[in-house]
């Protein structure tokens, strides 16, 4: 399992959940593991991206696994349906 799902299973795969019952928050739970915040040209949205290469895209109410669009242009992630799409500012 790469460190995204690991921190997603930590959070019960639950993509609304920011903060666990003992007040470490996802970015705090992350950074544990490894993971790093990156700005996107949305001003609202993050990527959180691990040592391994794995992803969690953030936006304002919610967060979802990502993976690293190679395709693209420019340095993006999306998730599997291409419903979020976060381009690394």
């Amino acid at each position: 399992m790469n460190a995204a799902l690991t921190v997603a299973a930590i959070f019960n795969n639950d993509g609304q959940f920011f903060r666990l019952y003992d007040g470490r928050e996802l970015s705090a739970v992350a950074a544990e593991h490894g993971g790093k915040t990156h700005k996107t040209t949305d001003r609202d949205d993050t990527v959180i991206i691990f040592p391994d290469g794995s992803a969690i895209g953030c936006t304002g109410d919610g967060w979802d696994v990502v993976h690293f669009d190679a395709d693209a242009e420019t340095p993006t992630y999306c998730t599997g349906d291409g419903e979020w799409v976060f381009i690394l500012a």
